[in-house]
């Protein structure tokens, strides 16, 4: 390389330097926080670059020199649910399901206690339960898609069951399948506050310890004649409308708009019958 370009490319690495050096980077303190508000003041601060995802955030504040990164290997986990169209379930919603592992429920964790728990000890029993409980989900309620499930709650419930009972009765299949409707009927997980996900969770809990019967108290479900609702992919409403469209077809009912009727009235006629028997 001639003496010329190579000064000049020296000169620029200096230049470069100066300003790495001198440049100011801004820091703000977040203290007393949850991991949610954590994520969102993240987000909202560094809203025209990437978004940071929970699983993150605690894979940074956790890491320790020789340690394997969590974030692979909840991606990994992730990856082999791809069959059954799972795959787009998220690697924070995984890592939720794993603080159970450690015997914490994942609404009263504050962001300390969930630094301080290493999910990846229980990788190898997390992804077996993942795996049992989205098969549930698939084989049994007809559930073809995560995008379908009305609440993901539901599904960090399901982590619970079975993580303690991997191949129950089918009494307990059946009784769990019609709490998934239930809930996703009657909007249970509508309103998210801690109170609210304490009561469902503690009632879903005392059904797996056999303290109660069932997992929770159902009442009759009433539905508008007319089901006024927007249709929304974000939607619970909506969800439980094309699982329904689901059902027929896995009945061997035609997709045509006699389906769609046939749901309507199948939700009109049948949604006492269905989620507040004991059959």
């Amino acid at each position: 390389m001639p003496k010329a370009e190579a000064d000049l490319y020296i000169q620029r690495a200096k230049e470069l330097n100066s300003i790495l050096q001198e440049y100011m980077v801004s820091k703000v303190t977040i203290s007393d926080c949850s991991l949610e508000e954590a994520t969102d003041v993240f987000s909202r601060l560094n809203s025209q670059d990437t978004d940071i995802s929970k699983a993150y955030m605690i894979q940074a504040l956790s890491y320790k020199q020789g340690d394997p990164m969590l974030v692979p290997e909840l991606e990994k986990i992730e990856e082999g649910l791809a069959k059954y169209d799972y795959d787009s379930i998220g690697i924070d919603e995984l890592l939720t399901a794993s603080y159970k592992f450690a015997n914490k429920n994942f609404y009263d964790l504050s962001l300390k206690e969930k630094i301080g728990i290493r999910p990846l000890q229980y990788k190898d029993e997390l992804r077996d339960t993942v795996t049992t409980t989205v098969q549930f989900l698939y084989d049994y309620c007809g559930i073809v898609s995560w995008k379908l499930l009305p609440y993901p709650k539901q599904f960090q419930a399901l982590i619970w069951f079975f993580r303690k009972f991997p191949t129950p009765t089918e009494d307990r299949k059946r009784e769990l399948r019609k709490w998934i409707y239930y809930t996703g009927l009657a909007s249970i997980f509508q309103n998210g506050s801690m109170g609210n996900t304490r009561r469902i969770f503690s009632r879903f809990e005392e059904y797996i310890n056999g303290e109660k019967s069932t997992p929770i108290d159902y009442q009759s479900v009433e539905l508008s004649k007319d089901l006024n609702f927007k249709i929304s992919k974000r939607s619970a409403t909506s969800k439980m409308f094309l699982l329904t469209l689901v059902k027929n077809y896995i009945e061997g009912k035609n997709g045509d708009t006699d389906t769609i009727y046939r749901s309507i009235q199948f939700w009109r006629e049948r949604s006492g019958k269905l989620f507040c028997d004991n059959e």
